[in-house]
């Protein structure tokens, strides 16, 4: 009897936080979309960061790198 599993790839979800508006944050499983979102949010709130597993990747502060 052969038995064989059949893995699913891991889906990575990236976090958009908002320190000011944590209410605010997005998880979304692009991410160029959650860089898009990065932008926009910190263009709105002043600052905004993207997270995989609680790390931040990197951040915008007024719309700027």
């Amino acid at each position: 009897m052969i038995l064989t599993h059949q893995h699913k790839p891991m889906t990575q979800s990236y976090r958009v936080h908002v320190p000011s508006a944590p209410y605010e944050g997005e998880t979304v499983f692009d991410l160029d979309r959650a860089w898009h979102l990065c932008l926009d949010m910190s263009e709105e709130f002043g600052y905004a960061e993207v997270r995989l597993a609680g790390v931040i990747l990197g951040s915008y502060t007024n719309g700027r790198p």
